[in-house]
């Protein structure tokens, strides 16, 4: 009897770097959608088994094309994050991704990103526009208090490359689970005394109900006034008109974020403006060749469900 063919809709806009990856692989027919618009349509009308997708074109992620097929199975996101495809049916659809392959590209942009800040860049960056020559006392990292909050591959790859330049890295996670590398762990009900004790605090956690404005008001009045903060989970985890208050009244030193409530950045966020806030456009995990390396990881998770395997990377 002839194997079963599985079809696959690839969404992505750069899928012509890695095509070549699918068009080797045996049983399977696959199409591209390269565009959010007519997504629902060619869906319908391929009825795949297997998604692998990537929200390229910010929000919102037309999900209804295609988390409700009565033909899909499983799909495969080539980033980390799966908060653009919740809620989907769990007993029907398994959702994989490719958390942990930037972990290394993601912890040298917080180092970088804490660097920063600690030698004044937005500041000089800011006086060579104004030819203005200011004498600045600069710090070390080295002896400061990293919070990761996240300590998956992400977080803990971040926590190893801080000690490497002499911070002290403690974290949070949902338990307080003991991490090995981590001075210590809080747990998330913690969040206020865990920030408190920071100079740094450094976000890498997914967007789910729980977390979505988890990083309140709160939780920035907590810092310390001297500290900064970097986001690169995903925006809506923090409360963005809180810390554009703080950034703006010198509550808060600075902040470095990547990710934002809706991107690309309203061109009207008092974000922008902000001297002391480093704004990037959700680049923290984006390097030259990173689409062919996750297709990899998709390749190989295509082949394991073909073959009755289980998956890596499955969402919880």
């Amino acid at each position: 009897m002839a194997e079963k063919t599985t079809k696959v809709l690839v969404h992505d806009d750069h899928a012509h770097l890695y095509q070549d990856l699918l068009e080797a692989e045996a049983g399977i027919s696959f199409i591209v959608h390269d565009r959010y618009a007519g997504l629902d349509a060619a869906a319908r009308a391929f009825e795949p088994e297997v998604v692998m997708n990537f929200r390229f074109a910010g929000n919102p992620y037309p999900r209804e094309a295609f988390i409700d097929l009565p033909s899909l199975r499983w799909v495969h996101v080539s980033g980390s994050g799966s908060d653009h495809l919740a809620p989907w049916d769990r007993d029907r659809v398994t959702v994989t991704n490719c958390a942990g392959f930037q972990a290394d590209v993601m912890a040298e942009y917080a180092v970088g990103a804490i660097l920063a800040h600690n030698f004044r860049f937005p500041e000089f960056i800011a006086d060579r526009q104004a030819r203005r020559w200011s004498e600045k006392h600069v710090r070390p990292a080295a002896g400061g208090t990293l919070l990761m909050i996240g300590l998956g591959p992400i977080g803990q790859a971040i926590a190893r490359l801080a000690k490497g330049i002499g911070m002290r890295v403690i974290g949070l996670n949902h338990s307080g689970r003991p991490v090995e590398g981590i001075e210590r762990v809080y747990p998330a009900e913690a969040l206020l005394d865990a920030v408190a004790g920071a100079d740094v605090v450094a976000l890498a956690i997914p967007l789910t109900e729980k977390s979505r404005g988890w990083f309140d008001a709160a939780a920035i009045a907590a810092m310390k006034p001297d500290a900064i903060l970097i986001n690169m989970a995903r925006g809506n985890i923090v409360d963005e008109s809180a810390l554009a208050t703080a950034l703006s009244s010198g509550r808060l030193r600075g902040a470095v974020l990547d990710v934002f409530s809706s991107e690309p950045l309203d061109p009207d966020s008092p974000l922008w403006s902000l001297e002391n806030a480093i704004l990037t456009p959700h680049i923290s995990s984006v390097w030259e060749g990173w689409q062919r390396a996750a297709a990899e990881i998709f390749v190989d998770n295509l082949r394991r469900y073909r073959a009755g395997e289980p998956l890596r990377n499955v969402v919880g």
